[in-house]
């Protein structure tokens, strides 16, 4: 699912936390009109202003209320400022999630850390990924490896879904959380 925040506010200024909650109102409806979609982006396409408390009344907040049940990306952030306002909101109400521009990802909110990048990476780098194939790859327990990412996954940052090993037993496929294009 995509969401154009130009379509939903009929603005390109967004700025304040009145009309922060007022926006997070309107996603929140759109969303629960949607309970199957489990990836959400978010566009700040054509978008002229964007200030933190804007982005923590409404995008923040967001992605606060469904962490755990869907993941939240933002996309189409050309400008630099409106990133920074958003991930300054998101570290202040500690949050995590994923920003894309094109096919690169950058981190929102909370710094990673170095084991937490790693994984992240790995898994962006091969598209799905199961705990088996991390733990062989970048050499740590799988315990480590299994914690970490029942982690990443409830903080938006991975998505996982159920799926069968070779042995035919269940496993858990993790894949990389990319907008719909």
């Amino acid at each position: 699912m995509q969401i154009s925040l130009e379509t939903v506010t009929h603005t390109q200024h967004l700025i304040g936390s009145d009309f922060g909650r007022q926006t997070y109102h309107t996603l929140y409806d759109l969303l629960s009109e949607q309970p199957m979609e489990k990836l959400v982006a978010i566009s700040a396409a054509n978008i002229k202003r964007m200030d933190a408390t804007f982005a923590r009344e409404s995008l923040v907040a967001l992605a606060k209320r469904f962490q755990g049940q869907r993941v939240l990306c933002l996309i189409d952030f050309d400008d630099r400022d409106h990133l920074d306002n958003c991930s300054y909101a998101a570290q202040k109400e500690e949050v995590t999630f994923l920003a894309w521009q094109g096919a690169e990802y950058q981190v929102v909110g909370l710094p990673l850390s170095r084991a937490w990048q790693r994984i992240l990476d790995f898994v962006q780098a091969n598209g799905t990924s199961t705990t088996n194939d991390v733990v062989k790859a970048l050499n740590i327990s799988v315990q480590n490896a299994g914690v970490t990412m029942k982690k990443m996954v409830e903080q938006g940052l991975l998505i996982r879904e159920d799926g069968i090993s070779i042995t035919g037993g269940s496993e858990y496929h993790y894949q990389t959380v990319k907008p719909p294009r």
